[in-house]
């Protein structure tokens, strides 16, 4: 029994640690903060149930729970997606009061600027700035190469930087 103690402690500290970068990320991806606790949520249920927690490297399960939150977002944004094209479209355009109230003229500005980026440009900005990864840990979660992982950050910073220097 005292290994399930262990477990939960490990859980425990995973958690702590890194509960907040992920939820940063899963927002910056998804929009939407309830969506992206579920995402963050169901990352660390994938973690529990692939075992990893008692037999994996402690030292990658940061990593398996980034590449477990990138999938679990990509796929609700792939039904997401699906989901709009099949329905009537709706006027998304204006943000709830609450929305309203939270965010300052910067942030939106800031967030408005990201939705517009390309999604490969949005995620490695996202993992570099949320969760302060390098950039061989950027490409580690992604799946891409460390020089694709340094263009999309470039062109992203480029990107962003044009369109807050464009709006008013």
């Amino acid at each position: 029994m005292p290994r399930a103690r262990d477990d939960e402690t490990t859980l425990e500290g995973l958690y702590e640690a890194n509960y907040r970068g992920l939820l940063g990320l899963a927002t910056v991806m998804l929009h939407d903060r309830g969506m992206a606790e579920e995402a963050v949520q169901e990352a660390f249920v994938r973690l529990i149930s692939s075992g990893r927690l008692e037999r994996g490297d402690p030292d990658r399960l940061d990593a398996y729970l980034r590449k477990a939150l990138i999938n679990v977002v990509r796929s609700r944004l792939r039904r997401r997606f699906v989901a709009r094209k099949y329905s009537p479209p709706v006027d998304g355009s204006v943000a709830s009061a609450e929305e309203q109230a939270m965010l300052n003229e910067q942030q939106r500005a800031v967030i408005g600027a990201l939705r517009d980026l390309a999604a490969r440009q949005r995620e490695c900005l996202a993992l570099r700035y949320y969760l302060d990864l390098s950039d061989a840990q950027i490409a580690d979660a992604l799946g891409l190469s460390t020089s694709s992982v340094k263009t999309h950050l470039r062109r992203g910073i480029d990107s962003l930087a044009a369109r807050l220097e464009a709006a008013p």
